[in-house]
């Protein structure tokens, strides 16, 4: 493993979006990871846990956004649609 972000909240899920994880630009690059870089993700909440990539997501943004059919999976509650 290169760089993991721990314990960070799913902001965000875009159903219509192919999958992948938008993660905001500044947390991508503290973390030293790299856009398009293999990830895993691990829901703590409710064990889920699967692989996909990174997109940059707007700078400062705070966005941690999971795509596709696995955004569901990722988050607790109410979803979002973000673009």
């Amino acid at each position: 493993m290169r760089a993991k972000i721990h314990r960070t909240a799913v902001t965000d899920s875009d159903l219509g979006y192919r999958g992948s994880t938008a993660i905001d630009k500044t947390l991508l690059e503290k973390a030293g990871m790299s856009p398009y870089g293999r990830g895993a993700i691990y829901n703590i909440t409710n064990g889920e846990r699967f692989t996909t990539y990174a997109t940059t997501g707007p700078k400062d943004s705070g966005i941690s956004c999971i795509n596709g059919a696995r955004g569901p999976q990722g988050k607790e509650g109410r979803s979002r649609r973000h673009r």
